[in-house]
């Protein structure tokens, strides 16, 4: 007995110190692993930055481009903040563009631009749009950095650094020049001023605190839901001291706030009185409000049409969970807040992330339109909690510590997969060449609607001569009996149809009292009872060496712009058009006139059609 329980103890000290030898190793180790995929999430933001060949393929991003050149300078702060005719207003320009984002993105685009113009690839302020889209989620990895060195060691603040940095929503949104990553470097900023507040009472603090939410108001409207954190931020500050030394701070932030976003958006307002003239300008009202009937699912466009039936919150945590961050970073956050609210005497600065965060979740989640770009601003905070949540944990057990390891490297090797997309060449110019090469000159073929890129791609560059007719189905047109005629003759006519994004098959067959005979046509075309079979298929899904993770089945915009999955279908010999006119024929069409796409049923999410091999 004595010699059993001799080997047991010596077997328990050997496990015990090989446990020890591990840990000291993963401790060596640990900030060159943390730095290095740190400087790897750089890396893949810089990446590819002509994704697209100068094409723009992102609509959002062409509309930004266009509007720079047409910007010009004021000749005085008059005519700067006179709405009515300032020449930075983008409502000014020619065609009266309905421009709903903040201004700021646009000013430091065009000053850069005007300095670098020649030097980046992409064409006029699209590759210098791109590269400051870049830049500034850079900045946001920084601010989470230094955020996170106020509440934990310099190793674990590197972890929180490491998981934004690697974060493939962050990555994807680093090649668009849209606002939502200067407003995210913003509204971090803002923060971790506002966490400095606290920490050191000192107006400076509340000044910068202000600065940079006013400048991340004049990015993006919506990140006035970042105003939640800093009254949490006033509230923990006059715990410390009074409410007597907070109300200065307050003020002082206030004004800033107001200040920065009415030189950097003063399209917001009237000015026909110079700058303090405050009042509402009534063609961004309208802009703004119309937009927020867009978002609720009142208005009917075309992009809406792809929410419906999704569930609150779990649509939008699925896909953060499963592509915008991976599950191991998203549970871990979780568990964070858990943790944190579990804790009598809780850190406080944690506190107000975690509710900016639930408020940020809370809005955006529940709201019809649920764009996962929207989350940005969501990301430090969840890399605050995770890191939160394996400190917690790593302190009672060392061997935690591999399960924060293994969590950041997942991150780091999703965004990776990620970050490759931009080293392809993008699906449809791959389409388009391939359409060049194998169709002869005056083909018929079919593209599904005007509202989506059709193929090829004519203005890319180095496309190959190609002389082709083209029809478009008119796919988001309404399912009507002079269009189900003019469906069937399109379809005798044409040799191929393109498919050139989900955006039609994938979300028209959602709302099927709307289209009943677009959502039967889709599931024909795939089911082969059309008369036309799959072609061509041409992806570019995130892929690590041979491993390859189809991600067409995620939000639109995730995959749309960068990589959509294009699909060519060719006429087979059998194809007969008295059959096509029955299988059109066979779906009764609505007499409705007015259509929200709130108000529409839930559809049956296993009748959805899917493409051969899907």
């Amino acid at each position: 007995m004595q010699e059993k329980a001799r080997r047991t103890n010596q077997e328990g000290d050997e496990k015990n110190g090989f446990f020890r030898r591990l840990t000291a190793v993963s401790q060596r180790f640990a900030v060159p692993f943390l730095w290095m995929l740190i400087l790897l999430g750089i890396a893949c933001r810089f990446y590819g930055v002509n994704w697209d060949e100068g094409t723009t393929l992102h609509p959002d991003e062409r509309f930004c481009v266009s509007l720079i050149p047409g910007l010009k300078l004021p000749n005085s702060a008059q005519q700067f903040f006179d709405s009515r005719v300032s020449p930075v207003n983008p409502a000014n320009l020619t065609g009266a563009p309905h421009y709903v984002y903040g201004q700021l993105p646009l000013f430091i685009g065009a000053i850069v631009g005007h300095f670098t113009l020649e030097r980046v690839e992409g064409g006029p302020f699209l590759g210098v749009g791109r590269m400051l889209a870049a830049f500034f989620d850079c900045g946001t990895i920084l601010m989470t950095l230094l955020i996170a060195r106020r509440l934990f060691s310099p190793r674990w603040a590197l972890l929180a650094a490491a998981l934004v940095a690697g974060a493939a929503l962050h990555i994807q949104q680093s090649h668009f020049f849209v606002v939502d990553t200067f407003a995210a470097f913003f509204l971090t900023a803002s923060f971790w001023a506002g966490v400095r507040l606290v920490q050191h009472q000192k107006w400076p603090d509340a000044l910068l605190c202000g600065l940079f939410f006013g400048a991340a108001l004049a990015s993006k409207i919506s990140t006035v839901l970042l105003g939640a954190a800093l009254l949490g931020f006033l509230v923990l500050l006059a715990r410390r001291t009074s409410w007597k030394n907070t109300l200065p701070c307050a003020v002082l932030c206030m004004v800033a706030t107001i200040v920065v976003f009415r030189v950097g958006h003063p399209m917001a307002f009237r000015g026909e009185f110079g700058f303090f003239d405050f009042r509402p300008e009534p063609r961004f009202v309208i802009d703004i409000n119309q937009q927020a009937a867009i978002t609720k699912g009142i208005v009917d466009v075309p992009f809406n049409v792809q929410w419906i039936g999704r569930t609150p919150l779990l649509f939008s945590l699925r896909n953060l969970g499963f592509w915008g961050y991976g599950w191991p970073f998203l549970l871990s956050a979780g568990a964070g807040v858990l943790i944190l609210s579990r804790r009598r005497h809780g850190n406080g600065v944690l506190l107000v992330g975690a509710f900016f965060g639930i408020v940020l979740l809370a809005v955006q989640g529940t709201a019809f339109s649920k764009f996962t770009r929207y989350f940005l601003p969501l990301t430090p905070m969840c890399a605050l909690l995770a890191t939160y949540f394996w400190r917690e944990v790593s302190s009672k057990r060392q061997v935690w510590r591999w399960g924060a390891a293994a969590t950041v490297l997942s991150v780091g090797l999703w965004g990776l997969s990620v970050g490759l997309i931009y080293g392809r060449q993008h699906t449809r110019i791959a389409a388009s060449n391939w359409i060049a090469q194998n169709l002869q000159p005056g083909t018929f073929v079919a593209n599904e609607t005007d509202w989506d890129e059709g193929l090829p791609i004519s203005w890319y560059q180095n496309l190959p001569p190609v002389s082709l007719n083209t029809v478009v189905l008119g796919s988001y047109n309404v399912d009507t009996e002079i269009k189900r005629e003019e469906l069937a003759q399109s379809l005798d006519r044409v040799e191929w149809i393109f498919l050139s994004s989900g955006r039609s098959w994938q979300n028209i067959p959602r709302w099927p009292q709307k289209w009943p005979m677009m959502s039967n046509f889709y599931r024909a075309l795939f089911e082969g009872r059309m008369g036309f079979t799959l072609e061509k298929k041409f992806t570019s899904f995130p892929r690590l060496g041979p491993f390859e993770f189809p991600d067409a089945n995620v939000e639109e915009a995730l995959t749309v712009y960068d990589h959509p999955m294009v699909l060519i279908f060719h006429k087979t010999p059998d194809y007969n058009g008295e059959q096509v006119r029955n299988i059109l024929e066979m779906s009764e069409l609505t007499k409705a006139q007015n259509w929200e796409p709130r108000l529409a049923p839930k559809p049956d999410e296993s009748k959805l059609p899917m493409p051969p091999g899907f």
